[in-house]
């Protein structure tokens, strides 16, 4: 804790604090003539590195008294009124909504159409179709709750694309003996995507059904070849 406390207090007095971020006042720093200003230059570089790791030091030793214990985690997301949760590391990128567009002679119900996410291209599924669920009607403009639409670009295996969520929670911890069988009337097919469901408490007096990747990876083979 003293050398984080040096260190901050060294940070305080640092050369860009008394000469100017610009180095406008008198006298100029002789660095400014190579680098232009100070946050290309290796001192101010150095400095925030030092900052950040006594921050990132700090931060985990937080985390880790506070993290959840479990054997199991889902990123929790809804569509319609139902919730799911899918494994964090399948999900590569959150996104705010965009344009959509179909494919001409495209009749296949799953398959919205392509979306451009990052400068990249993808398919766009209508996951909640799968699961006999509608997503909301309301888009992100009419708001009032902050509770956000999104798009989620994630992998199942080979497979990547991208389906509309009508909100993201967050990531809950559990042990997988937590995983019951499923309650609600889900048609065969959709069970069959499903390893279970979970009862949350970030969910009150609710559960989320948490999918199943392999049997998604499968379905995504029989679909879409």
């Amino acid at each position: 804790m003293i050398t984080e406390i040096n260190q901050h207090s060294q940070l305080s007095q640092a050369c860009w604090r008394t000469i100017g971020v610009w180095g406008n006042q008198l006298p100029r720093c002789s660095l400014l003539d190579n680098v232009t200003h100070c946050r290309n230059c290796d001192v101010f570089k150095q400095a925030a590195e030092t900052l950040q790791m006594s921050y990132s030091n700090e931060t985990l030793q937080i985390v880790s008294e506070q993290l959840p214990v479990g054997d199991c985690a889902a990123l929790l997301f809804r569509m319609g009124e139902q919730w799911f949760g899918i494994l964090p590391n399948t999900v590569h990128v959150v996104a705010p909504l965009s344009k959509i567009h179909s494919l001409p002679r495209q009749d296949r119900a799953y398959i919205r159409g392509i979306v451009a996410i990052n400068g990249e291209i993808h398919s766009c599924l209508a996951l909640e179709k799968l699961f006999g669920l509608a997503l909301s009607n309301k888009d992100n403009s009419t708001n009032t709750v902050n509770v956000y639409k999104r798009q989620l670009l994630v992998n199942f295996c080979r497979w990547r694309f991208v389906f509309l969520v009508d909100e993201l929670k967050d990531i809950y911890r559990f042990f997988k003996s937590d995983i019951a069988e499923i309650s609600t009337q889900f048609n065969d097919q959709s069970r069959a995507l499903l390893s279970g469901e979970v009862t949350c408490e970030m969910l009150p007096n609710q559960s989320f059904y948490y999918l199943d990747n392999t049997a998604i990876e499968q379905w995504l083979e029989l679909a879409l070849t």
